[in-house]
């Protein structure tokens, strides 16, 4: 029982995370200097663990 519903729980999870970065999708790839930018930035943030 416990099993069925953790896989259900992460079968939904999955299909909301698609649905949530669904708009955010492009055919086109950004510009490989807007691309370096962004990952210059994600690399500075740090996530703190609780």
């Amino acid at each position: 029982m416990f099993s069925s519903a953790l896989l259900s729980v992460r079968l939904v999870s999955k299909f909301l995370g698609f649905v949530t970065f669904l708009p955010y999708q492009s055919p086109e790839r950004i510009p490989d200097s807007m691309e370096a930018t962004y990952i210059a930035i994600r690399n500075k943030v740090y996530t703190t663990l609780k």
